[in-house]
């Protein structure tokens, strides 16, 4: 009778047991800001935890040498602008004076060929500056986007190289809930379809929808991708916390 009694609290708490899912919380943005230049950590403004606001400035490099060559292209620049406004003046003269005949159309057409090749090298020069202020740009690290600081990858002193990662960013004003499935649970749900989601962490539960659902498994073999959003503005929810989809045998809650 015991038996009997005990098997049936088995099968009647299979039947009405709760079944979830296991998923990831990400960040929506995550970025590794690289370096665009080679150079020497001159300071850094930041470090890992703080919160920055897009375009504030993280990190510079020395920039003595990209600021004499912006100087340079600058001089560059000024005498290029100067000669071409001298050439046209001369081409000027050289046509009104060809009008009375006094000059022949010989040094007319050679005035306008120096003219015409002054204007062209001005426009390399402005296009030299251009490159030159670019560059001294990319000796000072500023962020994307608004994010948390991660992680400080570099040194004062130290020299890096092009490509080599500054910091680490992300963005968690909104996370991600990332989870994938077998074909059995993928079959129940849709785009845009209520769910349920426990965060044992912080042992709260929120309701959310399904926003991305992949039509095809993984290439690694673990499953249908789906991904859900949670606004975050406490940050209360961290990227690598668990969370749990949580499913009713037959559908989701």
């Amino acid at each position: 009778m015991r038996i009997a009694l005990l098997l049936l609290v088995m099968l009647s708490s299979a039947a009405n047991a709760t079944d979830y899912l296991i998923g990831e919380i990400k960040a929506k943005a995550e970025v590794n800001v690289m370096a665009q230049v080679d150079g020497l950590v001159n300071h850094y403004d930041v470090e890992f935890g703080e919160q920055v606001t897009q375009f504030q400035r993280l990190l510079e490099f020395d920039a003595t040498d990209p600021k004499l060559e912006l100087a340079l292209a600058q001089a560059n620049r000024d005498l290029a602008e100067v000669d071409s406004q001298l050439k046209a003046k001369q081409l000027t003269r050289l046509q009104q004076l060809n009008a009375k005949k006094t000059v022949t159309d010989s040094e007319l057409e050679e005035q306008l060929r120096q003219t015409q090749i002054s204007q062209v090298q001005l426009r390399v020069q402005q296009q030299n500056l251009a490159i030159a202020k670019r560059n001294l740009d990319k000796h000072t690290i500023l962020a994307p986007f608004a994010a948390s600081v991660i992680e400080r990858y570099v040194e004062v002193g130290q020299w890096v190289s092009v490509g080599e990662p500054l910091y680490r960013l992300a963005d968690i004003s909104t996370v991600l809930i990332q989870a994938n499935l077998v074909e059995q649970d993928i079959a129940q749900l849709a785009l845009g379809q209520a769910i349920k989601v426990y965060v044992p962490a912080i042992e709260k539960q929120f309701e959310t929808s399904i926003i991305r659902l992949a039509d095809a498994p993984q290439q690694d073999g673990s499953g249908y991708r789906i991904e859900l959003e949670l606004a975050n503005l406490e940050r209360q929810l961290k990227p690598g916390y668990r969370a749990e989809l949580r499913l009713e045998q037959g559908g989701v809650e």
